[in-house]
Protein backbone atom coordinates (compact mmCIF):
# COMPACT_ATOMS: atom_id res chain seq x y z
CA UNK A 1 0.00 0.00 0.00
CA UNK A 2 1.24 3.28 -0.74
CA UNK A 3 1.38 6.59 1.62
CA UNK A 4 -0.85 8.25 -1.05
CA UNK A 5 -3.73 5.91 -0.63
CA UNK A 6 -2.95 6.02 3.65
CA UNK A 7 -5.49 8.37 5.40
CA UNK A 8 -4.30 10.72 8.11
CA UNK A 9 -4.91 8.65 10.76
CA UNK A 10 -2.38 5.46 8.97
CA UNK A 11 0.05 7.62 8.11
CA UNK A 12 0.41 8.91 11.68
CA UNK A 13 0.74 5.29 13.45
CA UNK A 14 3.05 4.28 10.98
CA UNK A 15 5.37 7.00 12.07
CA UNK A 16 4.95 6.44 15.37
CA UNK A 17 5.65 2.82 15.01
CA UNK A 18 8.66 3.79 12.81
CA UNK A 19 9.86 6.55 15.78
CA UNK A 20 9.54 4.17 18.41
CA UNK A 21 11.46 1.33 16.37
CA UNK A 22 14.07 4.47 15.28
CA UNK A 23 15.26 5.31 18.94
CA UNK A 24 15.27 1.06 19.73
CA UNK A 25 18.31 0.95 17.09
CA UNK A 26 19.62 4.32 18.21
CA UNK A 27 20.06 3.30 21.84
CA UNK A 28 21.39 -0.07 20.89
CA UNK A 29 24.51 2.03 18.29
CA UNK A 30 25.09 4.09 21.07
CA UNK A 31 25.41 1.10 23.49
CA UNK A 32 27.44 -0.65 20.94
CA UNK A 33 30.16 2.78 20.59
CA UNK A 34 29.94 3.23 23.97
CA UNK A 35 31.11 -0.65 24.39
CA UNK A 36 33.69 -0.12 21.97
CA UNK A 37 35.11 3.27 23.30
CA UNK A 38 35.88 1.85 26.39
CA UNK A 39 37.50 -0.91 24.56
CA UNK A 40 39.68 1.64 23.20
CA UNK A 41 40.47 3.29 26.38
CA UNK A 42 41.37 0.26 28.15
CA UNK A 43 43.96 -0.27 25.59
CA UNK A 44 45.82 3.21 25.15
CA UNK A 45 48.36 3.82 27.78
CA UNK A 46 48.19 6.09 30.50
CA UNK A 47 48.91 9.82 29.70
CA UNK A 48 52.75 10.87 30.66
CA UNK A 49 52.80 14.13 32.22
CA UNK A 50 53.31 17.29 30.78
CA UNK A 51 57.12 18.35 31.32
CA UNK A 52 57.31 22.22 32.26
CA UNK A 53 56.87 24.26 28.68
CA UNK A 54 60.52 26.29 28.51
CA UNK A 55 60.10 29.56 29.46
CA UNK A 56 59.89 32.47 26.87
CA UNK A 57 63.05 34.86 26.75
CA UNK A 58 62.28 37.97 27.58
CA UNK A 59 61.61 40.85 24.94
CA UNK A 60 64.93 42.83 24.95
CA UNK A 61 63.73 46.58 24.62
CA UNK A 62 65.58 49.01 22.62
CA UNK A 63 66.42 52.23 22.28
CA UNK A 64 64.29 54.08 19.43
CA UNK A 65 66.50 55.34 16.61
CA UNK A 66 64.38 57.48 14.94
CA UNK A 67 61.68 59.78 16.03
CA UNK A 68 58.45 61.29 13.87
CA UNK A 69 59.02 65.60 13.57
CA UNK A 70 55.36 65.72 13.06
CA UNK A 71 54.61 63.96 16.47
CA UNK A 72 57.41 63.19 18.70
CA UNK A 73 55.52 60.52 20.45
CA UNK A 74 56.11 58.36 17.28
CA UNK A 75 59.06 56.65 17.56
CA UNK A 76 61.20 53.65 15.64
CA UNK A 77 64.11 51.30 16.86
CA UNK A 78 65.44 51.04 12.97
CA UNK A 79 63.73 47.39 13.24
CA UNK A 80 60.78 45.68 11.19
CA UNK A 81 58.86 47.67 8.72
CA UNK A 82 59.80 51.39 8.90
CA UNK A 83 56.45 53.64 9.34
CA UNK A 84 54.89 55.64 6.95
CA UNK A 85 56.42 58.83 8.44
CA UNK A 86 59.80 57.82 7.60
CA UNK A 87 59.39 57.58 4.05
CA UNK A 88 57.94 61.07 4.23
CA UNK A 89 60.44 63.12 5.58
CA UNK A 90 63.47 60.53 5.24
CA UNK A 91 65.37 58.62 7.86
CA UNK A 92 68.29 61.51 8.05
CA UNK A 93 65.26 63.64 9.36
CA UNK A 94 64.14 61.05 11.83
CA UNK A 95 67.50 60.38 13.27
CA UNK A 96 67.37 60.93 17.22
CA UNK A 97 71.15 62.11 17.76
CA UNK A 98 73.37 60.02 19.95
CA UNK A 99 74.61 61.08 23.09
CA UNK A 100 77.56 59.96 24.67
Amino acid sequence: MGYALMTTDELLEQRQQIESELLGRIDEELATIEQRRSQLLAMKPAAKPEEPTKKKRAKSSRPPKFRNPSNPEQTWTGLGKPPIWISEHGREACLIPVEG
